[in-house]
């Protein structure tokens, strides 16, 4: 392994929630024994239904967690970049997948066997609330995301969607903020399950009305304040 492989698997680990607290020697035993493995644009890093044989953590490029039907509809449940970590329910009961997992991009992940991450996890019982801690975290947001498609029309869920993308992936630029990940109207209409016919009314209705633009194929939320107007959120 070389040292820029070992500093890519320290630096995403220890910047995640679930084994920043380690120590130096810790941190050194999981990169020992995690692998790597690389994924072509499209390709199917796991299946709904597969085992669940390892914790994968995303190094470069990005994935998309969600379902697929027989007929080609989707949705989309979250898309992953690098420094998040991703098959955490699998790696713990060794049970199905819940989801397919695919890769938008050229992508490389880190793998910790399902043996291994239970090894660390008796090793560090602090580790374990963690997790515990964060696999509820993302059962409160996917219940809001029921809550959100079972209630709300599609410009709100929009709304929503595009100012919680400049919030996890925005850089700022002027008074507004741009979201850095490029999402196809397809593809955003796939976390919000709406068609991308739907999408691109209201982008261009919006784009119209100034309130958002595009820079170099990125969408830009321009006001802020009347996207949140927008979504239903006052603040």
């Amino acid at each position: 392994m070389s040292k820029d492989e070992t500093s890519a698997r320290k630096a995403l680990l220890s910047g995640h929630p679930l084994f920043a607290e380690l120590r130096a020697e810790e941190l050194e035993q999981i990169v020992r024994v995690a692998t790597e493995r690389c994924y072509a644009h499209g390709q199917l890093v796991f299946q709904r239904g597969d085992p669940g044989t390892s914790l994968l953590g995303v190094l470069a490029g990005r994935v998309r967690i969600g379902l697929s039907s027989e007929d080609g509809k989707e949705v989309t449940f979250g898309i992953l970049g690098p420094g998040e970590l991703f098959g955490e329910i699998g790696a713990l009961d060794g049970q199905g997948r819940t989801a397919d997992a695919v890769a938008m991009d050229g992508c490389r992940l880190l793998v910790l066997e399902h043996r291994d991450f239970l090894s660390f996890l008796e090793r560090n019982p602090r580790c374990a609330v963690r997790l515990l801690q964060i696999l509820c975290a993302r059962m409160r947001k996917a219940t809001g995301v029921c809550e959100s498609l079972a209630l709300l029309d599609v410009p709100v869920r929009l709304a929503r969607l595009l100012l919680q993308l400049a919030l996890d992936h925005g850089e700022p630029t002027g008074e507004g903020r741009r979201i850095a990940l490029r999402l196809s109207q397809q593809e955003l209409g796939n976390l919000i399950a709406a068609t991308r016919e739907s999408v691109n009314k209201h982008l261009k209705a919006w784009e119209a009305e100034g309130l958002i633009g595009m820079e170099q194929g990125r969408l830009v939320l321009n006001d802020i304040e009347a996207m949140r107007l927008l979504s239903g959120c006052l603040r």
